[in-house]
């Protein structure tokens, strides 16, 4: 028995890689109305995978609670690695395209510039990093193309096809561990947690502040 969706037919165990889950809650009105405006004119998964890619990566990088669900980064309309993986996987899967999730603990290092001397003095060894795999020609393909802004992707090749010369959204020498893929993100955030949480968790408002400035 064959998952049909509008874009083909895949086998029927990639069934739960296109349903809602409380994070992925594509079953929201806007986020699905966000998902039927971007597939209104595609024909292909490539398509959809170039018009979810597109819109979540224009969104401006902001820092919210990364087990915040896919309706909430829409509706604040910012995000970061985990909460724009988060949305672009509900994007894909609202437009019936299966997508998940692989996982990463990453050097503290690789922040040391991007983030406030106070921020920076109160994380942790490692942080962890999310980003989506999409079902795509019979393969589980690693997004490859950044999800942010920064830099315009080529879209003679997918965003998981090498673009800027990107086979990987991370370095070798960034991962400190590979976590492995995870169905979707509720699972990932109830194994590992975030990196707001623990004993960290009192303080998060304040580092949220002086990220987003």
């Amino acid at each position: 028995m064959a998952l049909v969706t509008r874009f083909g037919s895949y086998p029927d165990v990639y069934a739960k890689y296109v349903r809602p889950t409380k994070m992925v809650d594509f079953d929201v009105a806007a986020v699905k109305k966000q998902a039927n405006l971007l597939a209104h004119e595609c024909k292909t998964d490539y398509q959809a995978i170039k018009a979810a890619h597109e819109f979540v990566a224009s969104l401006p990088i902001g820092f919210d609670r990364e087990d915040k669900p896919a309706s909430f980064v829409l509706k604040k309309g910012r995000g970061q690695c985990i909460t724009k993986t988060t949305l672009f996987v509900a994007l894909l899967r609202a437009m019936g395209v299966p997508c998940q999730v692989h996982g990463w603990r990453v050097h503290k290092s690789v922040h040391k510039k991007r983030m406030p001397w106070l921020v920076y003095a109160f994380t942790p060894k490692t942080t962890l990093f999310t980003y989506p795999v999409v079902y795509y020609k019979d393969n589980w393909m690693l997004l490859s193309e950044a999800l942010y802004s920064r830099e315009k992707p080529d879209w003679d090749v997918c965003p998981f096809d090498n673009a800027h010369a990107r086979k990987h959204p991370l370095k070798k020498e960034w991962i400190a561990q590979d976590l492995g893929m995870f169905w979707h993100p509720d699972t990932f955030v109830e194994k590992h947690g975030t990196n707001h949480g623990g004993l960290r968790s009192p303080v998060f408002p304040i580092a949220q502040v002086l990220l987003n400035k």
